[in-house]
């Protein structure tokens, strides 16, 4: 299994990355900190599943459109992946804080899982989203 996390945030890809070792034994998973690193990653290596923050850096020389709201460089990283890679056929999870039936709306025409960091479930909500496209 391989898995690529794409958040700023390194204590929460430890926390990831422990459970799914617990559950999933070793595997191959891979963390970059912004949507530049997650792009070059897929570049080199076909992943099962990637789990996708939607306000994270965009990092190196990416640029957001002009009608792209700031806070969107996830669903910008989720666009390019579409583009570049995939036609829809890469599991990605879009782990995320924003609340937002708008952004909701357009992680589903991406074609990707929606789940909300904000729950007391969250945790719990995002393994039954990896495990479910996994086995």
């Amino acid at each position: 299994m391989k898995v690529l996390l794409i958040d700023e945030e390194i204590w929460l890809a430890d926390a990831i990355f422990d459970r799914l070792v617990y559950e999933h034994g070793e595997g191959s998973y891979d963390y970059a900190d912004n949507g530049a690193d997650g792009l070059a990653k897929l570049r080199t290596t076909k992943f099962d599943v990637v789990i996708l923050d939607m306000m994270l850096p965009l990092g190196g020389d990416l640029k957001l459109p002009n009608n792209e709201p700031d806070l969107m460089y996830g669903v910008f990283i989720l666009r390019l992946i579409r583009q570049l890679f995939d036609n829809n056929t890469l599991p990605i999870i879009c782990y995320t804080v924003i609340e937002s039936p708008k952004v909701q709306k357009q992680i589903d025409s991406y074609k990707a899982t929606y789940v909300c960091k904000l729950t007391e479930t969250s945790f719990d909500d995002l393994f039954k989203s990896i495990n479910a496209v996994l086995i």
